[in-house]
């Protein structure tokens, strides 16, 4: 698997675009346009591919080893939304590699259950807001040091009952009826599973993001999205949904952009409307898109399954 996708990365490297303006550079040309048109910015913030893979490698790592809380404590909430707010911004202000991992592992550091240590001296708004103060160093440092958990194999119905009973705690009440009525069931983490997967979904044969892209857009097409209609597409997601390979769920943008946060929430919504009105444009960096525009899928072993 990750063969493949250093194999994606390596057809991006031909072309590459620039993190801070939608013009299009060879490597080489880029650092140089770096240097010229944005002087402040020091060109060792071209993401590559090295640093790519560590931090895919790292979000898989925070996905399967770190537990999250289900909602953001009410105390909390206006501290994480502007720091929130400022990390976003911070990503269009200089762009570099640094600035959007600090976003993508945003939830991890801040929003992550805490240890049973530290759980029994504060409260959970106290450490939501420990952790946001926390710096990124020590952060980034104590998840390399993080030992792997081994899972233990629990018996199937043991399983069905606890993802029956964690969708009841986020008021999913049609999702626990369809997990329990379901004769679905998780295959082995294997390589015929692997193969089976690849099987029925197969790798493009053609490159997943082209060098020619941006030049193709039209500007006058583009799609504007507004604060009303974000703040509308948050309150649409089902109660219990699952976040992504950053752990961002939409319950935390509920908590972060209630109305009863103020000034708050809305500087969030703005930061927010902006994001997606450049991903629509195509100003996100070209070699992040593997990552900011992949899935954390689930393998389901149906009837049909062979």
């Amino acid at each position: 698997m990750a063969t493949n996708i250093s194999e994606k990365i390596d057809a991006l490297e031909d072309k590459v675009n620039c993190p801070f303006c939608a013009k299009t550079f060879t490597r080489k040309c880029l650092k140089c346009h770096i240097t010229r048109m944005h002087p402040k910015i020091n060109s060792s913030s071209i993401p590559s591919n090295e640093n790519l893979l560590a931090l895919f490698a790292l979000l898989c790592q925070q996905k399967s080893a770190c537990k999250m809380l289900r909602r953001i404590p009410k105390g909390a909430r206006m501290t994480a939304a502007s720091s929130l707010a400022t990390t976003i911004r911070k990503c269009f202000d200089c762009g570099s590699l640094e600035d959007w991992q600090h976003l993508f592992l945003f939830c991890y550091k801040n929003f992550r259950v805490p240890s049973v240590s530290n759980s029994a001296k504060m409260t959970l708004t106290a450490a939501v807001k420990k952790n946001i103060v926390i710096d990124w160093v020590n952060f980034t440092q104590d998840c390399t040091n993080q030992p792997t958990q081994k899972l233990k194999q629990k018996h199937p119905s043991e399983l069905l009952v606890k993802r029956a009973v964690v969708k009841l705690e986020d008021g999913d009440i049609s999702g626990a009826v369809r997990i329990l009525s379901s004769d679905e069931a998780f295959p082995n983490f294997d390589e015929s599973t692997l193969q089976s997967l690849e099987s029925k979904h197969p790798f493009p044969k053609f490159p997943i993001v082209k060098s020619d892209y941006e030049s193709s857009l039209n500007p006058s097409k583009f799609f504007e999205g507004k604060k009303e209609e974000i703040y509308k597409a948050i309150l649409s997601f089902p109660s219990g949904s699952s976040g992504g390979l950053d752990g961002m769920k939409p319950q935390y943008l509920k908590d972060l952009t209630s109305s009863q946060l103020g000034e708050n929430a809305s500087n969030l919504l703005t930061a927010l409307t902006d994001l997606i009105n450049s991903i629509f444009k195509g100003k996100i960096p070209k070699i992040l898109l593997l990552i900011y525009f992949g899935a954390n899928l689930c393998a389901l072993k149906k009837r049909w399954w062979h």
